[in-house]
């Protein structure tokens, strides 16, 4: 804790952001987690949902590459919506989007929601 009030007293950080800071680190834990719980049992899907190997790896990189893009998209709403706002939204989708990874049984489906 000492470490955080020098970081606080010397650059000029609120406690707003220090708040912010420790919880979008669990946060960005949380969603390597879920990258990773989908590579590790993509076998399982693969036998599940019948699909190819060139439908798993679309599969396995279609979280990258929505982070990618959910990425700039996010950029472009915290410019006009604000950083508050725009992080509520972002964990909303996040949610949603985990919650229809677990409960999905289709390809397709599997595929929007990651």
């Amino acid at each position: 804790m000492v470490f955080i009030a020098h970081l606080v007293h010397e650059i000029g950080i609120g406690p707003y952001q220090v708040v912010l800071l420790l919880i979008s680190i669990p946060l960005n834990a949380l969603v390597m987690v879920a990258a990773m719980l989908v590579s590790i049992s993509l076998p399982d899907l693969r036998n599940d949902l019948q699909i190819d190997t060139g439908a798993a790896a679309i599969l396995a990189s279609s979280f990258f590459c929505g982070w990618l893009f959910g990425a700039v998209l996010l950029g472009r709403l915290c410019d006009t919506m604000g950083r508050k706002r725009s992080l509520e939204i972002s964990l909303v989708l996040f949610v949603v989007g985990s919650i229809g990874t677990s409960i999905v049984s289709d390809y397709w489906l599997l595929l929007v929601s990651r």
